[in-house]
């Protein structure tokens, strides 16, 4: 499925481009927010949060339908997603101004539907949605349906509907192309050259060597442990093991 987005404004010319080096993050950035953007982006949020869980919700079922595949993808884990998604879009929100942060002066709280979430930071959330294969179309297709679920927000007032109908140029698209998607694609990136091909050949040869020679295997590994943590040996070691004489 074909999206138009803010963030499709980035990689356009080469969807698969996001997974290649980091440089293509910093080289391709999106439209910087205005402060007059980030304000409408955090009064529209406060909005939604009236309303969080329901509207994840609907956020997230509208995603399928767009992206049926992500139920697949997803798995056990699909019911936990959309408090990940509120987490992380929260936890974006309120990094934008953290002097909006502080009380007695303008207080965003966090969402009460993000309580469920189990990412606690950014490398968090990037873990989780990259186990899962998120790709750049899926988080563009997850921007349009943020802006959508934003529409059903109470409270909101006609410039921040006005600047919704912008679509795909409105400031709740660039927030979720450049504070959101570029931040979790990053991380699947950085995940993946971690993985290179060496790494993943030296790993497969080092389980081949295990399960050839599991006694083996299990004797360096509890040597190695009793070697770094002296105190468990005398506890837990038999006494003919000579790394534990010296205890």
């Amino acid at each position: 499925m074909k999206r138009s987005g803010a963030l499709n404004k980035r990689y356009l010319s080469d969807p698969d481009a996001v997974d290649h080096t980091q440089d293509k993050f910093e080289q391709d950035k999106p439209q910087i927010l205005s402060k007059v953007d980030t304000v409408i982006v955090k009064d529209s949020w406060n909005k939604f949060l009236a309303l969080d869980e329901m509207l994840i919700e609907m956020f997230f079922e509208r995603l399928i339908l767009d992206a049926p595949e992500l139920v697949d993808q997803f798995g056990a884990a699909l019911d936990q997603a959309p408090s990940e998604f509120l987490g992380l879009i929260d936890m974006a929100v309120r990094a934008l101004d953290p002097t909006t942060e502080r009380t007695l002066r303008e207080a965003y709280h966090a969402a009460p539907g993000a309580a469920a979430a189990r990412g606690r930071a950014l490398a968090d959330f990037g873990a989780f949605f990259s186990t899962y294969g998120l790709t750049a179309e899926q988080w563009r297709a997850a921007e349009a349906t943020f802006v959508w679920a934003m529409g059903k927000a109470p409270y909101l007032e006609d410039f921040e509907r006005e600047n919704l109908a912008r679509g795909p140029d409105s400031a709740l698209a660039r927030f979720f192309a450049t504070h959101v998607a570029a931040p979790m694609l990053a991380h699947a990136a950085a995940e993946e050259r971690a993985l290179a091909p060496g790494v993943v050949a030296e790993m497969q040869a080092g389980a081949e060597a295990m399960l050839a020679h599991p006694q083996d295997a299990g004797i360096f590994f509890y040597q190695s442990c009793f070697e770094a943590i002296p105190r468990c040996c005398a506890i837990s070691a038999p006494p003919t093991w000579t790394c534990c004489r010296a205890i």
